[in-house]
């Protein structure tokens, strides 16, 4: 199994920003998921804030940095 990021506790700030690490919708076809992710993908956010105010939840941004599609920087993981 593939060591996988996880974002445990605190949520990021709505100011991280965000770095789309795939080029096509890797969700499963017709998943409500998959819909929301079309939504926010289109508007290429550069924020968490405006990735959630482009239609993703977020389970979608634990969801998206957990399975490597999306990076976010500052990267909770490297947090002193």
């Amino acid at each position: 199994m593939q060591d996988r990021p996880r974002l445990y506790g605190e949520f990021p700030q709505l100011t991280t920003r965000v770095n789309f690490l795939i080029e096509q919708n890797p969700k499963r076809p017709g998943t409500k998921s998959w819909y929301r992710f079309e939504k926010y993908f289109a508007l290429k956010p550069k924020t968490v804030g405006e990735m959630l105010s482009a239609g993703a939840i977020p389970e979608d941004v634990r969801w998206d940095y957990g399975h490597k599609f999306i990076s976010l920087d500052p990267d909770p993981k490297k947090r002193e």
